[in-house]
């Protein structure tokens, strides 16, 4: 009897140093500025996290080791992300575009989980926000969101994602960035040439 309660009492110790530990809440904190050379829409980011995107596809994390966990879930490591890119119209209405970009995704995730889109207001104009869900093991999923911005010459794009429960803990950080987020403003250009005044 002693010592079924002895194993009884290693089984428990053994399950209890199993669980899995919860992310904690990362706090906002400082943040850097970033403005894209090419496109000039600008966003905050944490300090301590790198930009390892391209011009007109700016990616936020606190390590490549992060985007890697995305791309691969076998490499990596466990954390949040956020992407900001532009997609110019060429011809296709920003709903066609939403459209593509959820049939693409649809089409190379086979275990995505998208919800309703949602309409908010995002940069001080209506938006699209796509939650979404990726199953990577029974226990695990990968988290996020997109928000579509339809602007004057193309559609911006943010996404939002974390890995496990890293989704949950970056909640504050995904917020202080979307709020951040600014379009590019658009300036008219004027012609250099010389005009009389319609006065004279």
């Amino acid at each position: 009897m002693k010592s079924i309660i002895v194993l009884l009492s290693l089984a428990a110790m053994l399950f209890i140093g199993c669980e899995e530990k919860k992310a904690e809440p990362v706090p906002v904190g400082e943040m850097s500025e970033y403005k894209d050379p090419g496109y000039g829409f600008k966003i905050k980011y944490p300090k301590d996290w790198l930009q390892l995107g391209t011009t007109g596809k700016a990616v936020f994390a606190k390590s490549q080791e992060v985007v890697d966990k995305f791309q691969n879930p076998t490499t990596g490591l466990e954390g949040a992300m956020v992407s900001a890119e532009v997609i110019k119209y060429e011809g296709k209405t920003a709903a066609d575009l939403i459209q593509a970009n959820k049939d693409e995704m649809k089409q190379n995730i086979t275990t995505l989980t998208l919800s309703p889109d949602e309409q908010v207001t995002r940069a001080g104009k209506p938006a699209t926000k796509i939650p979404y869900a990726i199953k990577v093991t029974s226990k695990t999923n990968i988290t996020g969101y997109e928000i579509f911005i339809p602007g004057d010459t193309a559609l911006y794009k943010l996404d939002l994602v974390g890995y496990g429960d890293q989704y949950t803990a970056h909640v504050a950080i995904f917020d202080a960035m979307v709020k951040s987020y600014e379009l590019p403003v658009i300036v008219a250009k004027k012609s250099d040439a010389w005009a009389g005044s319609p006065n004279l």
